[in-house]
């Protein structure tokens, strides 16, 4: 519970980031929208599960036993190239999908990669996960890679080029999440605090052989 919390914080906090600089370049504003908070409160709520449960079938995809497997025989960086960008790969066909948003998905794939090395936790990536998407469809109404969701009580609007908003795809089509991917892979990678739990380095995952004091 506790790697699945704080991972889905520092997702929602990433892109609570972005949200930032949209905002403060003047970029991204709310409007009023029909609903009510009985509604809002029951869409946030079935979000959280379904947002969750896709998080967790990509993390188990692409951080789960394939990835550490590849951890295992080809080292950690080239794992974690080669399932980001097979992470890309799976996102090409979404909706109004462009070049700089497939290079954001890598580079999630990769901040994902790091998360997950840095904990040896699958919780704590699917936490990420889930509380970037989440955060980004619920809370702000952007759409999440392509696909939108209606928020009760209000709607973005997404003003200014597509390089930065990332337009109809959502911010993760944009350079503001280019910044905040590249910023937050950087942290997870310094942060002295993140690292392996007792329980998971009890457990001894199948990742250890090849991983050093670097990775926590």
């Amino acid at each position: 519970m506790r790697e699945s919390l704080v991972g889905f914080g520092i997702g929602g906090a990433l892109i609570g980031l972005v949200a930032l600089l949209l905002v403060s370049t003047a970029s991204a504003y709310w409007v009023p929208d029909d609903g009510s908070w009985a509604g809002y409160l029951r869409m946030l709520g079935y979000s959280v599960l379904f947002f969750g449960l896709a998080a967790a079938l990509e993390e188990a995809l692409f951080r789960g036993y394939p990835f550490q497997a590849l951890v295992q025989g080809i080292g950690p960086w080239p794992a974690i190239v080669l399932s980001a960008l097979l992470f890309g790969v799976a996102h090409t066909r979404n909706p109004h999908v462009s070049g700089l948003a497939l290079v954001n998905i890598v580079l999630a794939g990769i901040w994902l990669g790091v998360a997950f090395l840095r904990t040896r936790s699958l919780w704590f990536a699917t936490g990420a996960h889930a509380g970037w998407n989440w955060t980004m469809a619920s809370l702000f109404d952007f759409p999440v890679s392509g696909l939108t969701m209606d928020t009760p009580l209000y709607d973005v609007r997404a003003v200014g080029t597509d390089w930065w908003t990332g337009g109809s795809f959502g911010p993760e089509g944009g350079l503001a999440a280019t910044l905040a991917m590249l910023l937050g892979a950087g942290w997870l990678l310094r942060a002295r605090w993140v690292r392996p739990s007792p329980e998971v380095q009890a457990a001894g995952t199948l990742v250890e052989a090849r991983l050093g004091p670097a990775w926590g």
